[in-house]
């Protein structure tokens, strides 16, 4: 890994830290953002919005909410549909960000995907 990156994931880290209360020490670029630090719904789209304002990130309207963040409103109906249907189980799936892509899209000042 390059210095560059190595830094823009220290900065990163410290951001993750002190937006969602959890010691930079127990983060890594594995870190998976809704799974590992539990967090849904509101929160994760508020840590995101932040997320963009701090990073200075181009293009936040490219940030496809429905497929990172889960919805805590309509989780426990679709927990119980997930019972009985493949399809509802996929459903209640959304993508983990890690940490090394918030690096990554820190470091490119852009949105992709991974």
């Amino acid at each position: 890994m390059d210095i560059e990156y190595q830094q823009a994931l220290e900065i990163v880290k410290i951001f993750v830290s002190n937006q969602l209360g959890i010691a930079k020490n127990k983060l890594s670029e594995d870190t998976r953002i809704e799974e590992d630090v539990r967090i849904a719904g509101l929160d994760t789209i508020i840590f995101y919005e932040d997320f963009f304002t701090q990073f200075q990130i181009a293009n936040p309207q490219d940030f496809a909410v429905e497929k990172y963040v889960t919805n805590e409103n309509f989780i426990l109906f679709r927990l119980i549909k997930s019972i009985f249907s493949a399809s509802e189980r996929d459903k209640l799936k959304v993508k983990n960000i890690m940490i090394r892509h918030l690096t990554y899209v820190a470091m490119r000042k852009r949105w992709f995907e991974e």
